[in-house]
């Protein structure tokens, strides 16, 4: 992975430093999180919550630009 980074940079390839905090966040939240949300939910709830989760994501990709212009919401 570091030698793909190393060839974009190499290319031209800009940093986003704002998506680099974001993502560090994420994961820093998801690591601190993740183990104490498996003790407390099943397997089976927490594989329903990734897909509820997931669902919602590919809807709002799907069609968050028309759910945007008939409703006037944003939902991704």
């Amino acid at each position: 992975m570091i030698v793909s980074v190393g060839n974009y940079l190499n290319l031209g390839a800009q940093i986003d430093l704002k998506m680099i905090s974001v993502e560090v966040v994420g994961v820093v939240v998801g690591s601190l999180v993740g183990p104490h949300l498996s003790k407390v939910l099943k397997e089976k709830k927490l594989r329903i919550l990734l897909g509820v989760i997931l669902l919602y994501i590919g809807i709002g990709y799907t069609l968050g630009g028309w759910i945007k212009e008939v409703l006037g919401i944003r939902i991704v």
